[in-house]
């Protein structure tokens, strides 16, 4: 998965917010970076029940603590998939193939300690990135 350039940068933003803004932010974030794949916010059909259910799915990771033992991965995946086609957001390919790919490490994970807590464990890495990214931006135009 080519995480590089605009991509990687849409990934440190939806991450960073996903941890720091509050749930009906991030669905309408969702929604304006569909543009990047050819989705138009205008396409939407019933944009408040888009937010409505990304901000759910969103509640539910936040109250299991993103803890493996308790949050599904596989079956929020699968409700923000179809939450998309539903109301005709578009996702970007690579976005869906890490959430496969994070299923499929959920799974290895819960194998190996199923009280693990994988998401807290990557958010200070994810966030100092996420910074390091906008420190970079703000030498490199400043």
């Amino acid at each position: 998965i080519d995480l590089g350039g605009q991509a990687g940068e849409d990934l440190s933003m939806m991450v960073k917010a996903f941890f720091t803004r509050e749930p009906e932010d991030v669905a309408l974030l969702l929604i304006e970076m569909s543009r990047r794949v050819g989705g138009s916010p205008e396409d939407v059909v019933d944009r408040q029940g888009f937010i409505d259910g990304i901000a759910d799915l969103i509640r539910q990771g936040h109250e299991a603590k993103f803890r493996l033992s308790k949050l599904n991965a596989g079956a929020l995946m699968g409700r923000s998939l179809l939450l998309g086609r539903r109301h005709r957001v578009r996702f970007d390919a690579r976005f869906v193939n890490l959430m496969v790919a994070m299923v499929v490490v959920q799974g290895v994970a819960m194998r190996l300690n199923g009280e693990g807590d994988i998401l807290g464990r990557m958010m200070p890495y994810v966030l100092g990135t996420a910074v390091s990214n906008l420190r970079g931006k703000k030498t490199a135009s400043g």
